[in-house]
């Protein structure tokens, strides 16, 4: 870390410090800077000068810049010929009408020449004392003279630096603006350079003096990079762009507030920063206070109830806070605007207002809840007034590990997401990842562990809670714990029923659903069936496609219970409805569900001992939907096409089986799923052992299995490797048919060899038979 510099003034920038100060610590606005410079190198030469105004909200940074232009006016040869700064105090008590303004402007300049210029200096202070002890009005015109020939003497133009314009106008006479204005169009020896706090009524009304009589330089809240550099010159610590955003946050890119934030050591984690946050707020509990107390009684009240809202509000949203009329609100809102304390944004009955120096709000709510986790809470509620996703979606990380390290953190963030819903979604990934991860690495107890951590802590928002319960269900449903999976989509049914959020609604449905598949496997098909009819009655006309997709899926879920159940008449019907409603459609899912009902319609009628049906519905579902790019609706038409060269065989069609096992492995022999490779590796020792019923065939038939060998033997997949061990076994018996007793039994002591030891409880069986 390298030293920081001389402490940066965080309230009257330039006072007391050297030219060469003022340049080093000026490390933002340089943008600015050129705009202003631009301006008055063009106002060296003009026959009419033009003045200029930089507005921004209080603690913006508008003292600094003008304390660097009149750095460089006084530093740079090319601008210290010509022009000569005269800087007036922030705020100008002692002007109330044009002669004061002159007589003010006279007691700075005397100020600015007092080293460089000391006779002329010691003179003027005589001439304006003396105007002093004989001041009246009428002798304006004498104090504005000796102002000129004083810019004549020194042979330099007059930069007059006024700041908060706005108050100054508010408090002189109505003469005033008329004559400076009249000053500033016709004599090139006098500029203005001020500043304001809001773009007040005298320059917005076409009847007022200051009407288009200047160019306007606006300062904006500062970015990450500007951040970034103001933090290094005030903390002597290069952080990173990633670090400085929460501090840009709270700060609202304000450089005075990211000053008094940078006097704290750099905070690297969120807890550190909410424990030194606490500290922050105790050391300018002051300058909090009394920026609220000056404020008058009705516009406190308006200001008081725009930092409890955190966010841009209307006018009536204030109202209601403020327990205020519309119209006394609506008053005290422009007189707060004129002041510079809030900013709008829109127009017409689109206008919001929020403060312009966020951080009151951190202030106020801080005092108001004396909580840490409220805090986190309203800063949070304030990134997303301030931020766009994107931005949020960025520092997610960062507070979900603060959340792991504080429980406080985790409390304020559970409670954000609960009251700001555009939050859950960048942050509720982050919440949930831990738990996702482990579901998909199969670590399903941890998964219900950080379940029951995140349902037991502080309240999470419907939605999120009732993802967390979902995720919880299907962990008890994996390791095979259907009761306690069906008192979770129980619990999540009766809480969130009534929630109108959509998403909570499509979780709903989704356990509803889910139930039926619970209470199936809990081996309760009549509750199952039942459950499942209550949803299809319900969506039995689906309105959109969220009802068509739950229609779906409680068909077949009924279908499940009823093939369960051993009610294949009501399977084959329901299987028949839901090809007739979805055996058309392109959607996927929809389109997969159809399949998956037209071969499950097969399996059912074989179990019905309709093998002809069986065959013909296999047959249907190849021909209609041979040419689907679904990957999962392949694994189902590869077994559609086994299950008809089985039935074919059932009905003694021997060639037509053999066919049909050729037309298996020719379809899918280059598929890398391993579950088509179960399909064509069954299909091929199947072909094998039809051929070796006829002794000719035998010799091709051990060809078959030689090429189930030889393909599938490295696989890793038990069932494939079953398969293989089949095969095997089947090519000892064709041997043995042949009379190679000896190659016969070389085969079988293969299979014991190769799977003796398999995992594999089935294939190990096969081992022992080939013993």
């Amino acid at each position: 870390m390298t030293p920081p510099m001389p402490a940066v003034r965080k309230f009257n920038p330039g006072t007391g410090q050297t030219d060469d100060e003022i340049v080093g610590q000026f490390v933002v606005r340089e943008s600015e800077l050129a705009i202003l410079l631009d301006v008055l190198r063009s106002n060296i030469d003009a026959a009419c000068c033009q003045s200029t105004l930089v507005v921004a909200p209080r603690g913006a940074g508008k003292t600094m810049l003008l304390a660097r232009t009149a750095a460089e006016l006084r530093s740079n040869p090319e601008y210290s010929q010509h022009l000569l700064p005269v800087r007036f105090m922030e705020e100008s008590h002692e002007a109330y009408d044009i002669g004061e303004f002159w007589l003010e402007a006279l007691f700075h300049l005397i100020l600015e020449i007092e080293s460089t210029a000391p006779d002329l200096a010691h003179e003027l202070r005589r001439s304006r004392d003396d105007l002093c002890a004989r001041w009246r009005p009428d002798l304006a015109p004498q104090a504005f003279g000796t102002l000129l020939d004083a810019a004549d003497r020194l042979d330099r133009r007059l930069v007059l630096i006024v700041e908060n314009l706005q108050n100054l106008c508010r408090d002189v006479d109505d003469d005033f603006g008329w004559s400076l204005r009249a000053v500033l169009q016709n004599e090139p020896r006098i500029m203005l350079l001020g500043s304001a706090t809001t773009r007040f009524q005298e320059l917005r009304n076409a009847d007022e003096p200051f009407f288009e009589l200047f160019r306007f330089v606006d300062l904006k809240p500062l970015d990450s990079a500007a951040c970034l550099r103001l933090w290094g010159t005030v903390s002597g610590d290069g952080a990173s762009e990633r670090t400085i955003r929460p501090l840009e946050i709270f700060t609202g890119g304000s450089p005075r507030l990211l000053v008094i934030v940078a006097e704290f050591a750099l905070h690297r984690s969120l807890p550190r920063l909410m424990e030194e946050l606490v500290t922050l707020i105790d050391n300018h509990t002051e300058y909090f206070r009394g920026h609220l107390e000056q404020l008058p009684r009705g516009e406190r009240r308006i200001y008081v109830a725009i930092i409890d809202l955190w966010q841009p509000s209307g006018t009536g949203e204030i109202a209601q806070r403020a327990r205020m009329d519309v119209r006394p609100t609506s008053t005290c809102i422009g007189r707060l605007l004129e002041r510079g304390l809030i900013s709008s944004q829109g127009t017409g009955r689109r206008k919001r207002y929020v403060a312009a120096e966020r951080l009151y709000s951190v202030y106020y709510k801080l005092r108001r809840e004396r909580d840490e986790a409220a805090v986190v809470r309203n800063l949070i509620r304030f990134m997303v007034a301030f931020y766009s996703p994107d931005h949020l979606l960025g520092m997610s990380d960062d507070f979900v590990h603060g959340a792991s390290e504080s429980v406080a953190i985790y409390q304020g963030i559970a409670r954000a997401l609960r009251d700001e819903p555009t939050f859950v979604g960048v942050f509720e990934s982050g919440f949930l990842a831990p738990v996702t991860k482990a579901v998909e690495e199969g670590r399903h107890e941890q998964a219900l562990h950080s379940c029951e951590h995140l349902l037991t802590g502080e309240a999470l928002p419907p939605a999120t809670t009732c993802k967390v319960l979902a995720i919880k269900a299907n962990c008890l449903d994996e390791v095979g714990n259907h009761g306690a999976e069906l008192a979770v989509y129980e619990e999540l049914i009766q809480r969130f029923a009534g929630q109108e959020d959509p998403v909570v609604q499509e979780l709903v449905w989704n356990a509803k659903a889910n139930r039926c598949a619970a209470l199936n496997e809990l081996g309760d098909a009549a509750a199952a069936i039942d459950a499942c009819d209550r949803i299809i009655e319900r969506f039995c006309e689906p309105e959109n496609p969220a009802a068509e997709a739950r229609l779906a899926m409680a068909l077949l879920n009924k279908a499940d219970a009823l093939r369960d159940d051993g009610q294949f008449a009501p399977l084959v019907d329901t299987l028949d409805g839901i090809v007739a409603r979805f055996g058309d459609r392109e959607e996927k899912d929809l389109k997969l569900l159809a399949i998956v009902a037209l071969v499950n319609k097969g399996t059912a009628l074989d179990l019905m001992d309709d093998t002809t049906s069986a065959v013909a519905t296999y047959d249907v579902a190849w021909q209609r939907y041979a040419d689907c790019e679904i990957p999962e609706a392949q694994v189902r038409l590869a077994s559609a096409l086994f299950n008809r060269g089985l039935g074919l065989g059932k009905m003694d069609d021997h060639k037509g089986a053999i066919d049909m096992y050729e037309a298996l492995d020719r379809s899918y022999r280059d598929s890398p799923d391993p579950e088509i490779q179960y399909w064509v590796a069954q299909g091929l020792v199947n072909l094998g052992v039809t051929l070796s019923r006829d002794a000719d065939d035998s010799p091709r038939a051990i060809r078959i299995f030689d090429q189930v060998v030889d393909r599938f033997a490295a696989t890793d997949e038990p069932n494939i490797r079953r398969q293989v061990a089949t095969a095997l076994l089947n090519r000892g018996v064709a041997q043995l048919r042949l009379g190679d007793l000896e190659s016969a039994i070389a085969t079988w002591d293969d299979v014991v060899v190769r799977f003796s030891p398999e995992p594999d409880e089935q294939t190990r069986v096969l081992a022992v038979s080939a013993m």
